[in-house]
């Protein structure tokens, strides 16, 4: 028997069209200079929405296209009767790696209490900075993105999870602590 451990093209081609980063800052920044008005709070709804759709689309996906890695983290979950950390980051590296294919993604820590994780390349931050203004980009409206996405992560697993945005672009990557309450 061969297994395909994985995640499969087809779920991370769907994210790309759907929910590709580059086209939704790009969309933002249209929407901005159509209308006007303050891009941070626009950002945070705009952004916020988007994350929500963009994840709850990677967990339909990632469940519909399951590869053996996600059998076995599903298997070891109903076993053990934990599904943190690892069924929340197998989602989570789904919905960046489709949203956005070009950004790193580094865990520095993953156990039963805590994900702390980074988006060293994530091109969020320049995508603002070409679309719209430096002084949009520092201030980062599509962090809501992010943290739209991790609390829709969380409350769809039934996860009582603490997310915080512990550093962001330019100065240092977007980094990022869940922690299990």
């Amino acid at each position: 028997m061969s297994y395909d451990y994985y995640i499969a093209d087809e779920v991370l081609k769907a994210l790309g069209e759907e929910f590709s980063l580059e086209k939704t800052i790009r969309e933002f920044a249209s929407k901005i200079r159509e209308s006007g008005g303050d891009p941070l709070k626009r950002g945070e709804q705009f952004f916020g929405e988007y994350g929500e759709r963009a994840m709850k689309r990677a967990i339909e996906l990632g469940d519909k296209y399951l590869d053996r890695q996600g059998e076995i983290l599903k298997q070891v979950a109903q076993k053990t009767g934990h599904i943190f950390p690892h069924i929340p980051q197998r989602y989570l590296e789904i919905m960046i790696m489709g949203t956005r294919p070009t950004a790193k993604f580094y865990v520095y820590g993953n156990n039963t209490q805590t994900i702390d994780f980074a988006l060293p390349k994530c091109p969020g931050y320049e995508l603002l900075k070409q679309s719209l203004d430096q002084k949009t980009a520092e201030e980062l409206p599509c962090r809501h993105a992010c943290l739209s996405a991790l609390s829709t992560l969380y409350k769809a697993l039934k996860l009582p999870v603490e997310v915080e945005m512990v550093e962001k672009m330019p100065e240092n990557p977007c980094h990022f602590t869940c922690l299990k309450k």
